[in-house]
């Protein structure tokens, strides 16, 4: 018994590790589902752009590297685009572009991107209709921003923006800018950054 519970977490570090993804040359993936399991490294120079997206689903560490992007569209306005990073331990580090975008789809995006630290320097976009309210979600025990990060919503709805982890804090050095979008502190802010 205390061998298989020894394994089987060794064993998803290594199939995550097996299936990293470097993307040192412009890449465009086209496909409503998107599933990736592995850490994703996006080299200075490069984009990764996936459109005509519906659910988008990553298990590891991400990082955008500076003058480098991370696209991510849904063009379908009767699909909700899902864009999910899950991991307790894994980082998110941004120091290019990371947009989201479902600006034309009516059903509400869920963006919810979770690890154990957060480190942007880059620029973050959140986009949405706003028909219905929308889950955007930077969580993370250890969250640092001093770059930008941008919600946006063509209507103004009651959506959910998640930063940081409820009852830790967060620090901002840098700007979070939210338009249509209304956002309920949980955490306490630390830095000198702005809210707008």
């Amino acid at each position: 018994m205390l061998i298989k519970q020894l394994f089987y977490p060794v064993l998803f570090f290594l199939v995550q590790g097996l299936n990293a993804i470097t993307i040192s040359l412009d890449r465009v993936t086209r496909g409503t589902i998107n599933l990736s399991i592995g850490d994703i490294t996006i080299n200075s120079g490069a984009y990764w752009s996936i459109i005509d997206n519906a659910v988008s689903a990553f298990v590891g560490d991400l990082t955008v590297q500076s003058d480098a992007g991370f696209y991510i569209s849904s063009t379908n306005p009767l699909l909700g685009l899902q864009v999910t990073l899950l991991g307790v331990l894994n980082s998110i580090s941004n120091d290019g572009i990371i947009a989201f975008n479902s600006l034309k789809t009516l059903i509400a995006p869920n963006y919810n991107l979770i690890g154990l630290s957060f480190h942007n320097t880059g620029e973050i976009y959140f986009a949405a209709d706003g028909t219905n309210p929308p889950v955007f979600g930077l969580t993370a025990a250890n969250w640092d921003n001093s770059g930008l990060i941008v919600f946006y919503q063509n209507h103004r709805s009651e959506a959910l923006i998640n930063l940081g982890t409820p009852l830790l804090s967060i620090t901002n050095d840098g700007s979070v800018c939210l338009y249509s979008s209304v956002y309920q502190q949980l955490t306490k802010i630390d830095g000198s950054g702005w809210y707008v």
